[in-house]
């Protein structure tokens, strides 16, 4: 055997132990999740055991029998057997109990794995990762260009480590309090660890820009955040400040960094306007990063308008099925003629009214349908009414000839003159509830012919009629049209 393997051999052993240790240590953990899993299968067969044993001591002739002494004995035993369990049972109770009898099995299994001499000698290695720094520095003086987070790489005994990470009593510091103005190369220190551990930076330094604090002034203006949450309705006015110039305090480079400086009004959720509210003042470079800088003040009062977009609009029913047969809608009557729907400026541009769907299927007699809910248009916040009730009167129905309706020109081209031949009138059959039906007589319709593009000469042009109501039908009984002489 060489020299080189000679010396290789301890370094092999001491491998083998650590590892061995950390199976041991990951056996015991699976063993203590394992254990409660097993416990009330151990406590079943415990009492059939009991049983078995009780029969069994009725079934022995005396002479067979254990001396009291024995019996004592047993029961001795039993009693701490059963101590241990509730030992375990309370330590299996507590994550953090479980943590330290697993540390403490852990080094118990490491000594006996080690032959009783490994804890001193064998070393492992760890790593802390993203472990906080701590600056010391004058407080006249600004110190950037450091990591925030560091790793922190431990060599020792493998106990050693693990009590460090467990009990995480460990600080990074980086001391520039005997540093001048300018750029330093300082290294970073660490406290709270173990004098048989060696502890390494990982980086060990940070290159560092150390300038002293001046003061500079700042136009202040503002930044609204959160206006996602908004509803569309809504809409901001222009933030009214209590002052507009602020003074920042920090290094050269950093101030040189500062793009703007600015009020953080937040407006999360904001449903009406704000007077006399507190907001930070932040400085942002170029790429709109917080700068960690002094400003004084550091807050600033601010008003600000809130304005709910909003209008006025009239309420159409629309007549959804049919009532039932012999029977017509007569009237109806909302509770509401008008709703306020809230929208963004273009959506509310583009609303004329709102429909209310009225469904009549299979109504035969007068009532009140309640609560019905509106068709909101797309793009609308929402609404002054959630629902309308609507009053229904249902009649009976009734058809009526109504004849000479008189027929009017309209839009007869300047210039020309236009009459109907012979003074002709038109005849209709009305239909629909019987009070409406009734009281109709020919002044009430009204019927027409456009001559908008009327020409010389006798033509023949379709009449159209209305009627006072909506729920009235008809039918020709004349025919719809008639001929018109147009001269001039």
């Amino acid at each position: 055997m060489s020299k080189d393997d000679i010396e290789k051999k301890p370094q092999d052993q001491e491998e083998n132990i650590e590892d061995e240790a950390k199976k041991s240590t990951e056996f015991f953990l699976n063993f203590m999740k394992k254990s409660r899993e097993d416990e009330n299968k151990k406590k079943a067969l415990k009492e059939r055991n009991e049983r078995q044993k009780k029969s069994a001591i009725r079934d022995i002739k005396p002479e067979f029998k254990v001396s009291q002494l024995a019996q004592r004995m047993s029961l001795l035993v039993v009693k701490i057997f059963n101590q241990l369990n509730r030992w375990m049972d309370l330590m299996m109770s507590s994550d953090k109990r479980i943590r330290w009898l697993s540390l403490l099995m852990t080094l118990i299994i490491y000594v006996v794995v080690s032959g009783g001499t490994g804890v001193t000698t064998a070393r492992s290695i760890d790593i802390i990762q993203d472990v906080p720094v701590i600056v010391q520095k004058n407080e006249s003086d600004e110190v950037i260009g450091y990591d925030e987070t560091v790793n922190i790489q431990l060599i020792g005994n493998f106990t050693d480590i693990q009590l460090a990470k467990l009990t995480s009593n460990y600080q990074v510091y980086l001391d520039t309090t005997s540093y001048s103005e300018g750029v330093a190369e300082v290294r970073y220190t660490t406290s709270g660890f173990s004098s048989r551990l060696e502890v390494s930076v990982i980086p060990e330094s940070a290159e560092v820009t150390i300038s002293p604090i001046r003061s500079q002034t700042f136009d202040l203006s503002s930044w609204i955040v959160g206006k996602e949450t908004l509803d569309t309705s809504i809409s901001l006015g222009e933030p009214v400040l209590a002052f507009n110039e602020v003074e920042v305090r920090a290094g050269q480079a950093t101030l040189d960094q500062i793009d703007r400086v600015v009020a953080r009004i937040d407006v999360t959720n904001l449903n009406q306007s704000v007077d006399g509210a507190s907001a930070n003042i932040v400085a942002l470079d170029a790429s709109g990063r917080e700068l960690d800088v002094q400003i004084e003040p550091s807050t600033v009062r601010y008003s600000l308008d809130v304005v709910e977009n909003a209008k006025d609009v009239p309420i159409r029913a629309e007549i959804v099925g049919s009532v039932q047969d012999g029977y017509a809608i007569a009237d109806y009557a909302l509770s509401a003629a008008t709703v306020k729907v809230f929208a963004n400026p273009d959506v509310l541009e583009s609303i004329d009214e709102i429909v209310l769907p009225i469904d009549v299927s299979g109504l035969n007699r007068s009532q009140t349908l309640n609560n019905l809910e509106f068709d909101l248009p797309e793009g609308v916040v929402r609404s002054s009414l959630e629902n309308v009730d609507v009053e229904l009167t249902i009649e009976p129905t009734s058809s009526k000839q109504i004849d000479n309706i008189p027929i009017q020109l309209s839009n007869i081209p300047s210039g020309l003159d236009a009459s109907v031949v012979n003074d002709a009138k038109v005849s209709i059959m009305v239909t629909g509830a019987q009070s409406l039906v009734d009281q109709l007589t020919a002044e009430d319709i009204t019927a027409t012919i456009d001559l908008t593009e009327a020409r010389r000469g006798s033509l023949t042009y379709e009449v159209t009629l209305t009627l006072p109501s909506e729920f009235l039908t008809y039918t020709w009984v004349s025919g719809n049209s008639v001929v018109v002489e147009i001269t001039g």
